[in-house]
């Protein structure tokens, strides 16, 4: 089990900072004729939709490209990562990996029982599933 929780801890994890909405809206608002004149005034604007934080940098300068900013996290760190590498120390109070733990024991006897049930239920369906598309 232990292996298991090792290898979860090292995925990267797509993090959604902002809906992908709010990007598209600052990229079209930038777009429009009162701000395509000048750089310097769309980033400006862009910064104070975002507010102050650690990474609005990054999320300007990929939105002033006209890309959406990306972000993800490795499931055993507290870090936050953005698209080009670039680390952002203890982002999160807690790993991911710490907080599912956390979730899985604190769960009452009736919800794990449920999940159970769950799993009995639709499992079979998925594998059976599963080996068909493989035959």
């Amino acid at each position: 089990m232990e292996l298991w929780w090792y290898e979860v801890g090292l995925v990267h994890a797509r993090a959604v900072i902002r809906d992908t909405s709010a990007y598209f809206y600052l990229q079209r608002r930038i777009q429009q004729p009162n701000f395509c004149n000048s750089k310097k005034r769309a980033d400006s604007w862009i910064r104070k939709k975002l507010g102050i934080t650690a990474y609005t940098d990054y999320e300007t300068k990929d939105t002033l490209e006209l890309n959406i900013p990306y972000f993800y996290q490795i499931p055993c760190e507290k870090n936050l990562y953005d698209g080009r590498g670039h680390c952002y120390p203890d982002t999160f109070p807690n790993t991911a990996i710490d907080w599912i733990k956390k979730q899985l024991l604190e769960r009452s006897e009736a919800h794990k029982q449920h999940n159970c049930k769950i799993i009995r239920t639709y499992l079979p369906e998925k594998i059976k599933k599963l080996e068909y598309e493989l035959v």
